[in-house]
């Protein structure tokens, strides 16, 4: 146990404070910490780690400002290769060097691509588990972050019995609200995430880590993850710009993977579109309401792209297909289920055909997806 903590570091004051500073400027508001106090003093209790560190998937400055603070000189950050270039940029502009690594079909990335890297960010997609936890365990860096935003809980309990990484950062993404699948994880002041944190530890007790269904299906999009991204949505025309000088200095270096194709910026469609997704990571076994979200959108002429879209116009992104979960498998032969999408991300092409997105549009069509999102959920 001495050398598995040895490899942690402390997380403290100030860098929870250039955390929230950060959050801060995204949200355009005082950001209240206290709900993220609560929940990882939760998660450090029920998932065995030393220090837990919950943030925004809104911004990947989080990210970087704990690398920053951890990082010493001109540090070579290991990305893996599907990560959006949101998160290199954002080590760009604190003085890390970016070193994207390829990954296989799962998403997992090679070992060796860390070899020339000081640091290394470990992203959970979905993915192999026990491949994800040995790549960590196999990594020589001392500096490892993992991101368990996408994660399910047995994720970093695998890693951690390996050996463990340096950090584990969870998410505050509004995203990630619109489905519950992540609420072991995600931080809110809602009285939801704690109860689905009590059933994680009760389930710990019996040796799984796996969220229990019964407390998964009464979690609800919470106000906080709406609200922000009602604040993304507004806050899009005047970034769009911003982003160009990044963009450019991260095309060539995404080049430089075999067999990835860079999307131009001679576009401003093509210059933004990884700003325009949103993740919307549905419960197992619930891809009627996912499917249902996808219609709602798309009959308020808000068109849904799927996949097979990412595949062109998102190139670094590892599209593969997505088993059938276990209430699929389960029914009977014949019986009528939603086709499964392979990738949970839904491309709103509103966003990326305007110079200047009608956002007022952007919400309506936001807010009429929650509304057959939570009544899928009622009638399922």
């Amino acid at each position: 146990m001495t050398a598995i903590r040895d490899r942690w570091v402390e997380i403290d004051d100030s860098v929870r404070r250039a955390v929230v500073t950060a959050l801060e400027g995204v949200f355009d508001t005082r950001f209240d910490e206290t709900p993220l106090l609560a929940a990882e003093a939760e998660l450090r209790h029920i998932l065995g780690f030393p220090e837990v560190l919950l943030t925004s998937s809104a911004t990947a400055a989080a990210h970087a400002v704990f690398l920053r603070s951890r990082a010493d000189g001109d540090t070579r950050l290991g990305l893996p290769a599907h990560v959006f270039p949101g998160i290199a940029g954002a080590a760009v502009t604190t003085g890390l060097d970016p070193v994207f690594v390829p990954v296989n079909r799962d998403l997992i990335a090679d070992a060796a691509g860390y070899d020339s890297c000081d640091a290394a960010l470990v992203h959970f997609p979905w993915g192999d588990v026990r491949g994800a936890a040995d790549l960590v365990g196999r990594l020589p860096q001392r500096l490892v972050v993992l991101d368990v935003s996408h994660a399910t809980p047995r994720v970093p309990r695998r890693v951690w019995e390996r050996g463990g990484p340096v950090a584990a950062i969870g998410s505050l993404g509004a995203g990630k609200f619109l489905s519950g699948m992540e609420m072991g994880f995600v931080a809110s002041n809602s009285r939801a995430f704690l109860r689905s944190v009590a059933a994680l530890g009760a389930v710990r007790r019996e040796g799984t880590f796996d969220v229990p269904a019964p407390v998964a299906t009464k979690l609800r999009p919470h106000p906080l993850a709406v609200a922000v991204l009602r604040a993304q949505i507004r806050r899009l025309p005047a970034k769009l710009e911003a982003h160009d000088e990044t963009w450019e200095y991260l095309s060539p270096r995404l080049a430089e993977i075999n067999g990835v194709r860079v999307v131009t910026t001679s576009a401003p469609a093509e210059r933004v579109f990884w700003r325009c997704l949103i993740d919307v990571n549905p419960l197992d076994g619930d891809s009627a309401a996912e499917y249902e979200l996808v219609k709602a959108l798309r009959t308020h002429r808000l068109p849904v792209s799927l996949p097979e879209y990412l595949d062109e116009a998102v190139p670094w992104t590892t599209a593969y297909p997505r088993p059938a979960t276990t209430r699929e498998a389960q029914q009977a032969p014949g019986a009528a289920v939603p086709p499964p999408i392979p990738r949970r991300y839904l491309v709103l092409p509103g966003f990326v055909r305007l110079p200047r997105p009608d956002c007022d549009e952007l919400l309506r069509g936001l807010d009429a997806g929650l509304r057959h999102f939570r009544a899928a959920r009622r009638t399922g």
